[in-house]
């Protein structure tokens, strides 16, 4: 019980020495503000790190099947994917390069040939994109922000056509022919429907919010866009153009993304592209769990079809961002390191002031291994304060940033302005190992100064 009495005692403000003291504090406080600002700074990094993720693996999707030769991806091999995966959605595409003119300007990008119904099933930055009505028909109406909602309602009530005259029925038609045609009249406006639809979606495109801004575009412009694929014209070879009218607007939270990507209909891309219905460049697939239904899919799938998962696509781009969340690791780690010199001070400074005391110690009895323990805690005692005074005001601090809007991110680079926190239990557990060795590490030198002290001498000179 030695060792806590003098801890206890060695820990007090002295009046005497306060410079001792206020030492102590600068490294309890150096230690806790190391930990703080180390917690902080992590979970900054994991949340910008979760937030490219979750933007990334929408717009990238979370498996692509690829066709590695033409006509290797078909509409039999979805059907059977469809069959055999039923837990995943699928949404086929053709893809090309082309650009968007407007104006004098040309803006180049990648252009998708998409089945709109299916792609947004897959692709919630899509299904949530403003929509114009008659694009929000043609794929459902669910989803999205419609504008443009004025709508001429028609009336498809069952009128048989028949008349009463004096309560009795003077319809020259029995009820049988009036039901037949209702049912021509329903079929005739679904047909008429049907072929709308297919008029909206071939002559659709969908443009991203960044684009549409920096063009001066609006829902229902007509824009012209120009096809990598040539056409013979006269003596010499062209690029196909096509007009198509802007029926949505996305956006992905990246700019990138925003400026480059286009969604036409696939039918559309197909025939400018030459390829038959039913041949894909490729198949988008949502998946909950990607990293495990990829395996499954390459078993399933035959060599000449390829598949790549959102991580793949982006592997050098998470790489980079985890190699500078390391280096700011052991950055920010240089804070408890120089906190902890205080603690070597402090300790040092103690035991020259005391070192009478720690000779009478010694001279009554108390052993070497009591006194290296006794300075060993309380050096500890110093440093395992200070990390519990910092988790306490990471927390604090985390709870401020996620609650008030003390750091405003730019929307238009990273989709929203809330700073994005995410706190990782590693980077805690990490965070909270490395500080407890650098104490230990602080700790030890000078306990083993104070236990080689010398009582005879000591007692002699003092």
């Amino acid at each position: 019980m030695l060792f806590k009495f003098l801890i206890y005692r060695y820990l007090r403000f002295d009046r005497t020495q306060p410079f001792i003291s206020i030492t102590a504090i600068l490294a309890f406080l150096g230690v806790g503000v190391g930990i703080m600002v180390l917690i902080v700074a992590m979970a900054i990094m994991e949340g910008m790190i979760k937030h490219f993720e979750d933007r990334l693996s929408v717009m990238n999707y979370p498996i692509t099947i690829f066709a590695k030769g033409y006509g290797a991806v078909d509409s039999r091999l979805l059907h059977n994917l469809e069959s055999k995966f039923s837990d995943l959605k699928f949404s086929p595409y053709v893809r090309s390069q082309g650009a968007i003119k407007v104006g004098g300007n040309l803006n180049a990008g990648v252009i998708y040939g998409i089945d709109f119904r299916r792609e947004m099933s897959v692709n919630r930055v899509l299904n949530s994109s403003v929509k114009s009505l008659n694009l929000s028909q043609a794929v459902g109406g669910n989803g999205g922000n419609v504008v443009n909602l004025s709508q001429n309602s028609e009336n498809l009530g069952a009128n048989s056509g028949s008349q009463s005259t004096n309560g009795k029925n003077v319809s020259e038609s029995p009820a049988i022919n009036g039901e037949d045609s209702q049912a021509a009249q329903i079929a005739q406006k679904s047909s008429q429907n049907t072929e709308n639809s297919s008029e909206t979606t071939a002559n659709a495109i969908i443009l991203g919010e960044r684009l549409v801004r920096d063009s001066a575009l609006n829902l229902d412009s007509k824009v012209t866009v120009i096809f990598t694929q040539l056409q013979a014209g006269g003596m010499s070879l062209i690029p196909t153009m096509k007009r198509f009218n802007l029926e949505g607007i996305f956006n992905s939270g990246l700019s990138s993304y925003d400026t480059s990507y286009m969604y036409v209909d696939i039918a559309t891309l197909q025939k400018i592209r030459g390829f038959e219905s039913d041949i894909y460049d490729g198949i988008h697939v949502f998946s909950k769990n990607p990293m495990s239904d990829i395996e499954a899919l390459k078993n399933y799938l035959a060599r000449d079809v390829g598949v790549v998962g959102w991580w793949e696509q982006n592997g050098n781009f998470f790489s980079a961002i985890a190699l500078e969340k390391r280096a700011l690791f052991i950055v920010l780690m240089l804070i408890i390191i120089m906190a902890s010199l205080n603690i070597i001070s402090s300790l040092m400074m103690v035991i020259m002031t005391r070192r009478r005391e720690i000779a009478l110690l010694l001279s009554l009895g108390a052993s070497k291994r009591d006194i290296k323990k006794t300075f060993f805690w309380l050096g500890n005692a110093i440093g395992f304060g200070g990390i519990i005074f910092g988790l306490i005001l990471a927390s604090i601090a985390l709870w401020a940033l996620g609650t008030f809007p003390i750091i405003s991110l730019p929307a238009d680079v990273y989709g929203s302005s809330k700073l994005p926190l995410h706190i990782s239990f590693i980077d805690i557990i990490s965070t909270i190992f490395g500080a407890i060795l650098v104490v230990l590490a602080s700790s030890y030198y000078p306990s083993l100064r104070a236990s080689e002290i010398n009582p005879l001498s000591t007692l002699r000179s003092e």
